[in-house]
């Protein structure tokens, strides 16, 4: 499940008096908000800089806040605004209203792009992610040349409060995606998978309705059950035998002799809207899973070969550098 906001009053309590698990001393903190608010720069203003007028922070000062500021804005229950004022101020990143999140995939060894100072990024976490202040096309244009050989998600720009939305959202898509060894750099955007996102976000209640919604298939066939599904499918989102057909890529009249086993298996319920509206949800949902476990097991093939080709590989050097060594040693 992604991770949604607890309300403001219930985060309150999560943080101790004086000093939270951020590293943010709270009361220190409380007085740079109010100085920021009275020179115009609180928040509510597009990338401004909490405490901008005054020094620059330390670079260590600065890299610690940053890291601490990258895990406080997607953090269960939401981190207070005074303390995110703090630490941006020490961080010298802009708080701005709107943040987009960036789900990237492991990549062992690959050089960590140029740190951008609208961008904050926790590459030490098992699941890599950057978070975007204020995105615009620019900052597309720096992630595709910074993060080349990857597989990256973008999730959706929201108001601050929801970074931690946009986060789960990207990593679960990422999740949905196949995992081929050695691919070219790959970007996907939330906002064309919303549809997708939606029917996966709980996984066990899809396969309930799934199970509800098609038990008719249960006593055909493999073959039988996926081919009425197949053709309901096509149905259902065309409104017609000759659009069906045509994207089956079969005749109409094989699309009619289908459609009338369905309506002896369905019944009224094809006929009932708001039974056919959760019986294309449950086709839809199968048919999304059943493309995430194939792209799952091209991945799970790929890695094998790689692993097998490497083994392979392997031998065959260790097995040419012994008959070396036994010529040197005149055997």
């Amino acid at each position: 499940m992604v991770l949604f906001r607890a309300a403001l009053g219930r985060e309150a309590g999560a943080f101790e008096a004086g000093r939270d698990h951020f590293g943010v001393d709270l009361a220190m903190s409380q007085s740079h908000v109010s100085t920021d608010a009275s020179n115009g720069s609180g928040r509510g203003g597009a990338r401004n800089r909490a405490g901008r007028s005054g020094p620059r922070p330390d670079p260590n000062e600065r890299t610690g806040s940053r890291q601490r500021l990258v895990k406080a804005l997607v953090s269960e229950p939401a981190a207070p605004e005074r303390v995110l004022a703090e630490l941006a101020r020490s961080a010298d990143w802009p708080l701005a209203d709107t943040i987009q999140a960036v789900a990237v995939s492991p990549c062992q060894g690959a050089p960590r792009p140029s740190e951008e100072s609208h961008i904050l990024a926790d590459w030490e976490n098992p699941e890599p992610y950057l978070l975007i202040a204020e995105p615009d096309l620019k900052t597309r244009g720096f992630l595709l040349e910074a993060l080349r050989g990857r597989t990256v998600v973008i999730g959706p720009a929201l108001p601050r409060s929801d970074a931690g939305c946009s986060l789960g959202w990207a990593r679960k898509l990422l999740a949905l995606l196949p995992t081929d060894a050695g691919s070219k750099t790959r970007f996907v955007q939330v906002e064309d998978h919303l549809s997708s996102l939606l029917l996966l976000q709980d996984e066990p209640l899809t396969r309930l309705l799934v199970s509800h919604r098609l038990r008719p298939l249960t006593g055909l066939t493999p073959v039988q059950s996926e081919r009425i599904a197949q053709t309901l499918l096509a149905w259902l989102d065309s409104g017609g035998v000759a659009e069906a057909a045509k994207r089956l890529g079969v005749h109409p009249q094989t699309v009619r002799y289908r459609m009338r086993r369905a309506e002896k298996l369905f019944g009224p319920d094809l006929r009932d809207p708001q039974s056919r509206f959760e019986l294309g949800l449950a086709l839809h949902s199968l048919r999304l899973t059943a493309e995430v476990r194939r792209g799952r097991g091209r991945a799970a093939d790929t890695g094998l070969r790689d692993t097998h080709g490497s083994q392979t590989q392997t031998q065959t050097q260790t097995q040419a550098t012994q008959t070396r060594d036994a010529r040197l040693n005149g055997l």
